[in-house]
């Protein structure tokens, strides 16, 4: 399985790359959401409006609400998975002849600032993030404070700010975890923009599970998240698409754009479509 691969080792030497500072733990935000749809609305309320962790009984009916959502809340369903893989990968150590990186000292971070609506809620995607984190993760496992910040409108600027908070942290790793569609653009990006010692790991949720011994209820838990909030096939086919023929052209000729007018058009067409909305 294509799970977790090297994207970048930036000016590091083949044979020096091993990490043990701190590191950032990234699941990028899927989507834009603003909607009263009872499938969102009733999943959002699993952790938002919940008062209290999941515990228990809870915590089966919860998957059983993601695995039930994947069409009404394809979005959201995804940002639990990757949310939930973000967690596991505490215990993910990579280590060969080359290679020798352990995420375990490491912070979890979301840097997503588009303003979402969910029914009757007003919150950024930062603010999902958190509120998965906070509500559904069990408390045992999750090893740091998440980092929330309120900033990214786009893919772009998302990895931008991710590599910005490593360099402020002083860190030299990030794991980046989105789903399979999405990994080629998000895998590009990071070498694109990585400018100092640091090395990036592209994972999608299922290649993070495969790296981690699943060895108690709560990594049960968050495994069956992982599973249950994975995309549909037709939505993979919809995503596959759109990234062949909208986002990794525009990409390309947002880069040109930006070395001659200094501005992102990504974000600029980001920005412009979510206040349409």
């Amino acid at each position: 399985m294509r799970g977790l691969s090297i994207a970048r080792h930036s000016t590091l030497p083949e044979t020096q790359t091993s990490s043990r500072g701190v590191g950032l733990i990234a699941p990028l935000f899927k989507g834009f959401v603003n909607t009263d749809d009872p499938g969102h609305v009733e999943l959002f309320k699993g952790f938002g409006n919940l008062g209290r962790r999941l515990t228990g009984e809870d915590r089966t009916n919860y998957v059983s609400l993601v695995n039930g959502s994947r069409a009404s809340a394809p979005e959201l369903t995804q940002d639990i998975a990757r949310a939930a893989a973000a967690v596991l990968a505490f215990d993910v150590k990579m280590q060969g002849r080359n290679l020798n990186l352990d995420f375990g000292e490491s912070l979890l971070v979301s840097v997503e600032g588009s303003p979402q609506s969910i029914g009757d809620q007003e919150l950024t995607g930062g603010e999902i993030m958190s509120g998965i984190w906070d509500k559904v993760m069990p408390r045992e496992l999750m090893r740091s404070a998440p980092v929330i910040k309120n900033v990214s409108s786009c893919t772009i600027v998302e990895v931008r700010e991710i590599l910005k908070t490593l360099e402020e942290l002083g860190g030299d790793k990030v794991l980046a975890i989105t789903h399979g569609y999405h990994l080629p653009r998000v895998d590009r990006m990071f070498k694109e923009e990585s400018q100092m010692d640091v090395t990036v790991v592209v994972g999608n949720p299922e290649g993070v599970v495969g790296k981690v011994a699943i060895d108690s209820p709560a990594k049960v838990f968050l495994k069956d998240l992982v599973e249950a909030g994975a995309p549909l096939l037709r939505t993979r086919i919809k995503e596959l698409v759109l990234e062949a023929l909208v986002y990794r052209p525009l990409h390309f000729v947002s880069q040109n754009y930006e070395r001659l007018t200094g501005e992102s058009l990504e974000e600029k067409l980001a920005n412009r479509a979510r206040r349409k909305r």
